[in-house]
């Protein structure tokens, strides 16, 4: 793992509430590097991707899938 994302990981274990479970805090974590990944793709190939990805993952959730 490189210097960056080594940090990246830190920064984000540290935006995670502390006064939640660790299976929480795993969900918060989840969360935090997927919109940032979502936030890379987004600049990379436009504008409109983070929202299609993000309506996909939850018609996923209502669909059952995840």
């Amino acid at each position: 793992m490189n210097n960056l994302c080594a940090d990246t990981t830190t920064v984000l274990r540290l935006l995670a509430p502390v006064k939640v479970s660790e299976d929480d805090k795993l969900v918060e974590y989840d969360a935090l590097v997927l919109d940032r990944f979502l936030d890379i793709l987004q600049d990379l190939h436009g504008e409109d991707l983070k929202e299609t990805v993000m309506g996909l993952i939850a018609h996923l959730r209502i669909s059952g899938v995840l």
